[in-house]
């Protein structure tokens, strides 16, 4: 199969498979890195290819100290003007759309939930750069732990919706400056160790927020995370079409795919233990890691225990994209080494997806 019938095809699907490329794999190098790298992957690969910027929690937004691991993890900031004004100026250097903004950013505390109405106030800046100017911003409900102790968890979901509202009064005053119908959308990742971590609380999530407005609903979506999932539910595990189809009864909306691989490894005996405050484990900081009396690794795509064909199958039958496109972003933990080694990893990705979406062999670009 030639790459120029390889794009028909790609288009002629009624969601379109997209690579978005997570800026995590530069780890603390240069974000630039990342749309580098996305353009690199379009042209070699022939299948869309957007950036995922993931933004470091500095410090001086986290008095609390709950987001540790994320205050050097990133070059990019999204809080920060200079590092705005140059995500905005290389999307236009290599020719890349910004598919999603990944912040760390809980709703269980004020805290957070302060910053999260500056995140959106910075984000919406991003929107004439993002695909159909709409961009998705990560959140997380909040650690389990901290939630189960405070008994906060109604507070959560109080602040998304919050968070959702505050979206939509800042894209209204958006349009009055600019003239333009730009949109950001809250996606609510499953996270291991967070709020929620598994199928069952996006069900409960979804039930809780009950008759709320239709336009509210529209500014909140689920980032699926099938590694997540496996490392939360080790044993009872949901494949991810039947996942899928769970969220979609009680009227949630899959829009991004957070794409990786992870392998497990043994029971939790003494190693040294890996995992950060709040469930998150430091960019670039190896690969073991320690969640639930369990040891874990980080792998390359199809190196683990993610049946990658089936998250694949899933996104393209039941997810629910803003635009028609669904993304899949390449969070690589572990990062890369260097530039070479980033370009391998992201190559490995993009191999994988056009497998697995397409089930050929495409000449010049077959995935091993």
């Amino acid at each position: 199969m030639k790459l120029n019938e390889f794009r028909e095809e790609i288009f002629s699907k009624q969601i379109i498979p997209a690579i978005a490329v997570n800026s995590m794999i530069v780890g603390s190098r240069d974000f630039e890195e990342a749309f580098e790298l996305a353009a690199m992957a379009e042209n070699k690969l022939g299948i869309r290819t957007f950036v995922d910027l993931r933004s470091r929690r500095n410090a001086t937004t986290d008095k609390d100290g709950l987001w540790m691991g994320a205050h050097e993890n990133s070059s990019f900031d999204i809080i920060d003007e200079q590092c705005l004004q140059r995500a905005i100026s290389f999307a236009g250097k290599y020719h890349r759309s910004i598919m999603g903004i990944s912040v760390y950013l809980g709703a269980f505390s004020q805290q957070d939930y302060e910053y999260g109405k500056s995140v959106i106030e910075k984000a919406i800046n991003l929107t004439p750069v993002a695909l159909h100017n709409t961009i998705i911003v990560r959140i997380v409900g909040g650690s389990k732990k901290t939630i189960a102790e405070k008994n906060c968890k109604n507070s959560v979901l109080s602040n998304i919706k919050k968070l959702a509202k505050h979206t939509i009064e800042v894209e209204k005053c958006y349009k009055q400056i600019t003239g333009l119908n730009s949109k950001i959308i809250l996606g609510i990742e499953i996270h291991q160790g967070q709020y929620p971590e598994n199928v069952e609380e996006v069900v409960e999530i979804y039930k809780t927020l009950g008759n709320i407005s239709k336009e509210i609903l529209d500014h909140i979506g689920i980032i699926e995370d099938p590694a997540n999932r496996y490392i939360s539910t080790f044993g009872r595990y949901l494949d991810p079409e039947l996942a899928a189809r769970v969220i979609n009864s009680v009227g949630g909306k899959i829009i991004y795919y957070h794409l990786k691989d992870v392998k497990f490894i043994d029971n939790w005996e003494g190693y040294n233990n890996k995992w950060w405050m709040e469930g998150f484990q430091q960019v670039g900081n190896g690969s073991l890691f320690e969640f639930d009396n369990r040891i874990f690794e980080w792998r390359l795509p199809c190196e683990g225990d993610i049946n990658f064909q089936d998250c694949v199958d899933a996104a393209l039958k039941y997810s629910s994209p803003p635009h028609g496109i669904i993304g899949f972003s390449t969070e690589h933990i572990p990062a890369s080494k260097n530039k070479e080694d980033a370009r391998e990893i992201i190559m490995k990705y993009g191999k994988v997806i056009i497998r697995t979406c397409f089930k050929k062999q495409i000449i010049g670009v077959e995935a091993r």
